[in-house]
Order: C-alpha cells, then structure tokens, then sequence
C-alpha cells in the first residue's frame, strides 16, 4: 500500500515535469536538434528551459545527455546528480549517472557517511521522508491511543489488561526508522554540494589565484560548498581538504541553494 502511494505520487511528479517541459515553446526544437545530433544547439534551448524553471526534471535531464554526447562527463554527471536530488527514484538519470561515473576519475574517498548516503539517503527526498515521518505517526498515535483507552476501560473495570497491537508495533519502528532517515537529510540538505564541471578546478588558500595552490580537483568530483564569496567558493572535499575555488568550475547539485 505504502509503495503504491509513493509511486503514484512519483508518476505525478514525473507528468507533471513532463507537462511544463512540452509546454514550454523550445521543448521541441531542443528534441529536434538533438535528435539531428546538433547537441551545442540543444544544449543551449534546453539551458534556456532550465532558466526559465530551474526544477524542471526532463530538460535537466536531457541537459546531462547532451553534455555527455558533447563529451564532457563531468558537466553531465552534475545534471543528473540534480535530477536524483528532485527525484530521488528517477531510474533513467541514476543509471546514466552510474555509467558515466566510470569515464570520471575517483578522487574522493567513501567513508561511513558518504556510504550511507549514497545507499540509503540518495533514495528518497525530504517530501518522501516527511510524508512517510507524518503519516507513521499518525498511524502510531492513533493506535497508542486507542490502545491506551482499551487499557484503562480494563483497569477501571476490573478487565484483563489487553496486549500493545502488533499494528502499533510496526507503526511506531517505523516512525523512528524514518525519524533518523528525516534528521540524517535535513542535515545533509544543510550541507550543499557541487560538482567539479571544468577540467580540473584548482583549490587555493584564499580566493585568489595569487595565493598558494593546495590540490587540483578533478573533473566529477563532488564537493561540499561552505560559502560563496562572488566568483569565489570555499569548498571542502569528501576526503576532507577546504579551500577555495573558482565558482565558474562547479555546478551545484543538492541541498539549499547556494550558486
């Protein structure tokens, strides 16, 4: 019941994207042109598209298959990463994502955290975990209570005490289950990140090129932004090097909007 809730809200979510991108009057002539394998001109109606609504699945989408068919993996990876963070059970981006990943360095290491998150947190969006926090709750409450009354009508009449539902059981698990999955995404959606869509980015000391050069990020590599300074970004890496970058050679991907 619960899965079929879910995906009928993701078959929604999933139209209704779909519906503002074939309203929107570039939409297909930006299929067209990749279709004839113009992908620089695509590129630049489906950017337009993006611009003009900034959440609009489909074109972020296509976005990524052209900066792949353009050959730069880097750019792509980041659109689809932005698509998985909309939505999360988005079955072709995540695939594409994880082919393209093979033609991208590896530069950052996994810890616990970064394995957690890509198993278990990249799977659902906050609306999800918040839909699935309220309604456990609501349905745990609701049996605690009735539960509660049943208890004290035994008590007040002398009755045999009567034994916690195994509905209440499973409503509660559940509700902490999803309250820990809830805070773990509410903190990472306080942690923006961002992907390395140059060739290579170089991180400085300060947000200057005058400073001292401390490591060359690769293109792909993901990034945690901890603030923005004009065209500057201080970023911390997944392996845990700060510094600042060049905000032109990263493409933001998840969390509060930052870039």
């Amino acid at each position: 019941m619960f899965k079929l809730l879910i995906y009928f809200s993701l078959v929604l979510f999933s139209l209704n994207s779909l519906a503002q991108s074939e309203a929107h009057p570039d939409f297909k002539k930006a299929v067209n042109s990749y279709k004839q394998k113009n992908y620089k001109e695509a590129r630049e109606l489906f950017q337009k598209i993006s611009t003009d609504n900034p959440e609009n699945i489909t074109s972020l989408y296509n976005l990524g298959l052209v900066e792949a068919k353009l050959g730069k993996p880097g750019i792509a990876a980041a659109f689809w990463k932005k698509v998985l963070n909309l939505q999360p059970h988005h079955n072709q981006a995540r695939n594409s994502l994880n082919s393209i990943k093979k033609k991208l360095p590896n530069g950052n290491s996994r810890s616990s955290w970064e394995k957690f998150r890509n198993y278990a947190l990249s799977y659902f969006s906050i609306n999800h975990l918040l839909f699935f926090f309220t309604l456990f709750f609501a349905g745990g409450a609701a049996t605690c209570i009735k539960y509660f009354t049943r208890r004290h009508i035994a008590l007040k009449n002398h009755f045999p005490m009567p034994h916690l539902p195994k509905l209440s059981i499973f409503f509660i698990v559940c509700f902490l289950l999803v309250a820990i999955l809830f805070s773990a995404k509410l903190y990472d959606h306080s942690k923006p990140r961002a992907t390395v869509i140059a060739d290579s980015a170089s991180i400085f000391l300060s947000p200057t090129e005058e400073d001292v050069k401390i490591s060359e990020l690769n293109q792909g590599a993901e990034v945690i932004i901890n603030n923005v300074m004009e065209k500057w970004v201080r970023i911390v890496t997944l392996s845990g090097n700060e510094g600042w970058v060049k905000a032109e050679s990263i493409l933001q991907t998840s969390g509060r909007e930052r870039l």
